[in-house]
């Protein structure tokens, strides 16, 4: 899935990784779905002998497997950590029409930590990286993620680099008080201003190009 597909990349905006689910913990149910789509075939035969009733049987059987199997991979694809030079995007699509996105730019990090916890995490080598935001955000959580230290450490740099700059922190601090001082209401409005900002920009840089 190309990140053009998911998010819309800001004016000069790099993506830095992409993060998916590591695939080991979801061998058991992918295991389950392997024989929920095979198993009927061993008895083919019974079944056909039923008559109508039993080729409905095994058709429904076969078609909810792959279907759960599409399903599967769909939201795999989609659930995805966008790491860019200036932000943070948590996708986390949770069905066909059921999607959150979660978004975080890179001075409003306070914290990256990970975990990794039992001996298969141990092992396999995938954990849980948690992104705590200043402010009222939510906190981010990317769930066993492989090699989650190489994320964690991509982010801490990242977060580093940004501190090390006087204007980008000034400028999140003022953000942050006016922020407090704002209603839910104002901030909406100021946030649609801004993405209608970005987007002029980008169609502009489009057309000039």
């Amino acid at each position: 899935m190309k990140t053009e597909n998911l998010i819309q990349l800001r004016p000069g905006e790099q993506v830095l990784d992409t993060v998916n689910e590591d695939i080991i913990p979801s061998l058991p149910w992918l295991v389950f779905l392997i024989f929920w789509i095979v198993g009927p075939f061993f008895f083919l035969f019974p079944l056909v002998r039923q008559g109508p009733a039993g080729i409905i049987l095994l058709v429904v059987l076969v078609g909810s497997g792959i279907f759960m199997a599409w399903r599967f991979r769909f939201s795999r694809l989609r659930t995805v950590l966008i790491v860019t030079d200036q932000r943070i995007v948590d996708i986390v699509q949770h069905g066909f029409s059921d999607r959150t996105i979660s978004e975080v730019n890179h001075e409003e990090i306070e914290e990256v930590t990970y975990r990794v916890k039992g001996l298969l995490a141990t092992i396999f080598r995938f954990g849980t990286v948690i992104i705590r935001t200043a402010g009222e955000r939510a906190d981010i959580a990317a769930c066993r993620v492989h090699r989650p230290i190489d994320l964690h450490h991509l982010l801490n740099d990242l977060r580093q680099e940004t501190l090390a700059d006087p204007a980008i922190v000034l400028r999140a601090q003022k953000l942050k008080t006016l922020a407090e001082q704002m209603s839910d209401q104002e901030v909406e409005r100021l946030t649609e201003a801004i993405k209608k900002r970005e987007s002029s920009k980008a169609a502009g840089q489009f057309f000039q190009e």
